[in-house]
C-alpha cells in the first residue's frame, strides 16, 4: 500500500513538472516569436517591460534559458524573410496583439 502511495505522489510530482516545462518552453517560443518580429514589423519594444516580463515569467535559476532563447529567436526571424505579404499582414496582427498583451509596445 504504501508503495502504490509513493507512486501516486511521485506521479503527480512528475505530471507537474512536465506541465511547468511545457509552459516553460511555450512561453520561450512564444517570447522568440514577439521578439523577432519586433522589425520585420515595424514595432518598437519598451526594453524595460520586456525585462519586467522576464523577471515576472522566467526562473532565474534557469541558466539554460537565455541560450535557447536567442536560437529560437534567430529561427523565427529566418521563417520571416520567406513569408508573402498576407502572411505578413496575419503575422503582424498577431504578433502586436501579443506585444500588446505583455505591455511591450510603446
Amino acid at each position: 500500500m504504501l508503495r502504490l502511495v509513493t507512486a501516486i505522489l511521485v506521479s503527480m510530482s512528475l505530471a507537474t513538472s512536465i506541465a511547468q516545462a511545457q509552459n516553460s518552453f511555450e512561453q520561450m517560443e512564444t517570447l522568440a516569436t514577439v521578439l523577432a518580429a519586433e522589425e520585420f514589423c515595424g514595432l518598437t519594444y519598451d526594453q524595460c517591460a520586456i525585462g519586467d516580463w522576464m523577471d515576472k515569467n522566467t526562473d532565474p535559476e534557469d541558466l539554460s534559458f537565455l541560450n535557447t532563447l536567442a536560437a529560437m529567436t534567430q529561427q523565427s526571424g529566418l521563417r520571416l524573410s520567406s513569408m508573402s505579404e498576407s502572411s505578413k499582414t496575419a503575422h503582424c496582427r498577431a504578433i502586436t496583439r501579443t506585444a500588446e498583451h505583455f505591455e511591450f509596445t510603446q
